[in-house]
């Protein structure tokens, strides 16, 4: 309502998503296999609380287009990177039940909550969905913080530092 947008221009906003998501797919799985799912992953969850909070910030529909691209191109090393991740701690014979499980369960009870959490922090914690939008942002780059914590790009513990600190096997 902020900006008087017509369904054409949310079927662009969407666009602009999708189509940087799916260009920037291939990029970010290069550097996943190259530097480790672990640093892609909270690098594109840090982007992505970047790109949350910039859409919030928008003036324009022009700045909205951007800020949703840089949003696709984020989401796009999330989703890469977890998935190459993934593959590498599952055995070939399981792999196509973890992918389903993440790519289906997962992403349904994420996309779920997110529709439920953004409104309802909107209207009762926020009043307005900029501020809503930047309070989810926040927890976002919460959320890439704990990734480059706790998130390890395969199973073999040499590779993790904690590991040696720790002794974990």
């Amino acid at each position: 309502a902020d900006f008087h947008l017509d369904k054409g221009a949310l079927g662009l906003l969407g666009s602009a998503f999708f189509y940087s998501y799916a260009l920037f797919q291939m990029p970010w799985g290069i550097a996943s296999d190259r530097f480790g799912s672990r640093g892609v992953t909270a690098l594109g969850i840090l982007l992505s609380a970047g790109a949350m909070a910039g859409f919030a910030t928008s003036q324009s529909q022009t700045a909205l287009l951007v800020w949703r691209a840089l949003a696709g191109i984020a989401g796009a090393a999330v989703y890469v990177a977890l998935t190459g991740g993934m593959a590498r701690w599952f055995p070939r014979e399981e792999r196509g039940f973890s992918q389903s499980m993440f790519g289906g369960v997962g992403g349904a009870l994420g996309e779920g909550a997110a529709f439920f959490l953004l409104p309802v922090i909107s209207i009762y914690l926020a009043s307005g969905w900029r501020r809503g939008t930047n309070i989810l942002a926040v927890g976002l780059a919460a959320m890439a913080v704990m990734c480059w914590t706790f998130l390890r790009s395969d199973p073999d513990p040499k590779r993790h530092v904690l590991a040696h600190v720790f002794k974990v096997v």
